[in-house]
């Protein structure tokens, strides 16, 4: 493993990561820092542009770690009040995941899609290569139809030729996972490890799952066991929740800070494969809900950024 789990419970686990070290830690685990700005700035429809304070209207920046695809990296950093249409590409072996930073109480992050597969299994091996993410889409009001924009379909086959290459498994016969949990096969759904894990800025870092069976998802009272519904967390999981499957309401965030996504595991050394998840963020209280200036001056349109309009339950 390329971190150390820390015992935060006596059933549960978590990799703890203070604010403002996250970047620290993936250096430590895949070579230098760069910082590129995010590709969102050149996606931004001109004629929604409301013009907002300087400081309030930087674009997105993704913090590249290692070698990662041009315009990929670990992590996003949120410093605007736009909503972000986001692509990550999880390696299960990498326990770190990815992180949007920045991150405001009440803020939302709403999965849209959640694709791939993964290997559990002991005896495969990889590589280690860190997880990447990017933003295919930077404004207000964005929806679903970013991911599907013509700008943005190309940039993301890119991360997926490159997840594809990368993240590849060389034995996918036991302990396969998709993205919420499920063996492909026998379509029961796994409790110990499997699929993707998102745990809010107030959880400090990334829970993971362990040996003893009370660091598992519980079984449950719902229709199907081990389902991965916020009663079924297991007890030490906090301020986070999984992603399952038919489940694209907006989640509000807890706590100010870095936001992570990860894969549910505890040894992650020798998982293989990939998940790709698409995402929204979106604020949940804009500091400067009025605009300075509007570049359209078009009577009867909508405000984008009015505080009806920006708030998701």
């Amino acid at each position: 493993m390329n971190t150390v789990i820390e015992n935060q419970m006596p059933q549960g686990r978590k990799r703890s990561i203070p604010q403002g070290t996250y970047l620290a830690e993936n250096v430590k685990a895949f070579g230098a820092q760069s910082r590129t700005e995010s590709v969102a700035s050149r996606l931004r429809p001109i004629e929604d542009t409301v013009v907002m304070p300087e400081v309030m209207n930087e674009p997105a920046v993704v913090n590249t770690v290692g070698v990662q695809p041009e315009g990929f990296g670990k992590s996003v950093s949120w410093r605007g009040e736009d909503d972000l249409a986001v692509v990550a590409f999880i390696n299960p072996a990498d326990d770190l995941g990815v992180a949007i930073q920045g991150v405001r109480d009440q803020d939302t992050i709403q999965m849209i899609s959640a694709t791939g597969s993964a290997s559990f299994d002991e005896e495969t091996k990889n590589a280690g290569i860190p997880s990447l993410i990017t933003v295919v889409g930077e404004a207000a009001g964005l929806t679903a139809a970013a991911f599907g924009a013509a700008v943005a379909v190309p940039f993301i086959k890119v991360g997926e030729t490159y997840a594809k290459e990368m993240f590849k498994e060389k034995q996918v016969k036991t302990k396969v996972r998709d993205a919420y949990g499920r063996d492909p096969k026998s379509r029961d759904l796994a409790r110990q490890e499997g699929g993707v894990l998102v745990c809010f800025p107030a959880a400090t870092g990334i829970w993971t799952s362990g040996g003893d069976k009370d660091a598992w998802i519980k079984e449950g009272q719902t229709a199907e066991t081990g389902e991965r519904v916020d009663a079924n967390r297991p007890a030490h999981v906090v301020d986070a929740y999984f992603l399952r499957k038919g489940d694209q309401q907006p989640h509000a965030s807890a706590g100010d800070g870095d936001l992570f996504l990860s894969a549910w595991d505890y040894k992650f050394g020798d998982n293989l494969g990939t998940y790709e998840v698409h995402f929204l963020m979106k604020r949940g209280v804009p500091q400067h809900p009025d605009p300075v200036e509007r570049r359209d001056e078009q009577p009867g349109r909508a405000d984008h950024r009015a505080p009806g309009n920006r708030r998701h339950p």
